[in-house]
Parts: C-alpha cells; sequence; structure tokens
C-alpha cells in the first residue's frame, strides 16, 4: 500500500507523534523498571478528545515513530561504521541565490549526490533548512581523510573532522534522522537520505 505522506505530514504537525512516544517510553519504563508517570498518558488522552483524533491518526503516528526508531538504528549503525574503518568529515552544503532561484529541489539534490560520490565511496547525507531563515542545505558525513572542497560550485561548504568517540554515532545518527521528519513536515512528497551503496 503506498504511503500517505499527507496523514504523515498531519500527525507530525498536531503534534500528535510527540505525545505518543512520550505515552510509548512512559510504557517502556513501567515494562523495565516499574516506574509509571501517568503524566504523558493523561496528555495523550486530553489531545485525542480536545482534536477528535481518529484511530488511523493514532496507528499513523505509531508507524511514524517505528520508523523513525528504524532509521535512526540503521543510521547509527552506518555511521559508527564509517567512524571506526577511519577518518569521517562533517559537512555542510549551501547554495548560492543564483542556484537556488534557477534551479529545482530535485536538481540541488542532484548536485549534492554527484559531488559526494565524486568525494568518497561511502557517506550518507540529508537537506535541512535554516532556523531563521529556512534557507535550504545540506549536512553529510563522508568517509574520507580528505576533501576537495572547490569541487562545490554551487555555493559555500564548510567542513568539520570528526573524532570517533563513544557518543559521536548516536548524536550524529539522530541529528541526520531528525532531518528526515523535518522533510516530511515541509512537503507531503517523500525525502529520503542521500547515501552511499558501499
Amino acid at each position: 500500500m503506498k504511503p500517505n505522506y499527507e496523514l504523515k505530514a498531519k500527525v507530525l504537525n498536531s503534534g500528535l507523534c510527540k505525545l505518543v512516544k512520550n505515552k510509548e517510553r512512559e510504557q517502556y519504563l513501567f515494562d523495565r523498571e516499574g516506574i509509571v508517570s501517568y503524566c504523558a498518558s493523561n496528555k495523550l488522552i486530553d489531545f485525542v478528545i480536545d482534536n477528535n483524533v481518529s484511530s488511523s491518526d493514532l496507528e499513523e503516528a505509531h508507524k511514524v515513530n517505528y520508523a523513525s526508531y528504524k532509521r535512526v538504528k540503521r543510521l547509527k549503525e552506518r555511521i559508527e561504521r564509517y567512524l571506526t574503518m577511519g577518518e569521517c568529515i562533517w559537512l555542510t552544503l549551501t547554495f548560492t541565490d543564483d542556484i537556488l532561484a534557477k534551479t529545482n529541489q530535485e536538481t540541488r539534490r542532484k548536485y549534492v549526490s554527484r559531488f559526494l560520490k565524486s568525494q568518497s565511496a561511502s557517506y550518507v547525507a540529508n537537506i535541512d533548512y535554516g532556523k531563521q531563515t529556512e534557507r535550504e542545505h545540506y549536512h553529510a558525513l563522508v568517509l574520507c581523510d580528505y576533501l576537495d572542497k572547490s569541487k562545490w560550485l554551487y555555493g559555500f561548504s564548510y567542513t568539520e573532522r570528526v573524532k570517533n568517540h563513544v557518543n559521536a554515532a548516536a548524536k550524529l545518527s539522530k541529528y541526520v534522522s531528525k532531518l528526515t521528519n523535518h522533510a516530511i513536515k515541509e512537503t507531503t512528497k517523500r525525502q529520503v537520505y542521500i547515501y552511499s551503496r558501499s
């Protein structure tokens, strides 16, 4: 069955996913440690009643949360692999005003993908938008010890070497995964990571 991106965007924008996630976390703590606070459950019940939430909305919120969990898990495993394989670079790619005006999002996505392929066989990236300006840009983690920024012809690039420490993979995977939920909120079209096949 084809995913309903409008419904996904609706449950994300409404805050329902967050309430369901908090309730699921509460249940996990109760199952694991016998500790429970009914705060999250009550907020969810109040929200469902006040907003006339349907069972399909609740089911979709659960699916979005589960997909996000699996995505973060897969992403964390990929990033951990990269960090243990060698040098990694955290990369931000922006676009000039001219490029933003003359191209569409899909074209800019292809520019990013081609650039990453020219630099490394192993990478993962996703779209992001500036907090104040909502300006489109990309973040990527690239497995390489040197990145030729002069080959990025479409705007500005910023690089930072990533050190392999305990929290690096978890922080990076959560950040990149968060960007996917942001992309779902922005549009009903599907946004997926750019990642290498290796």
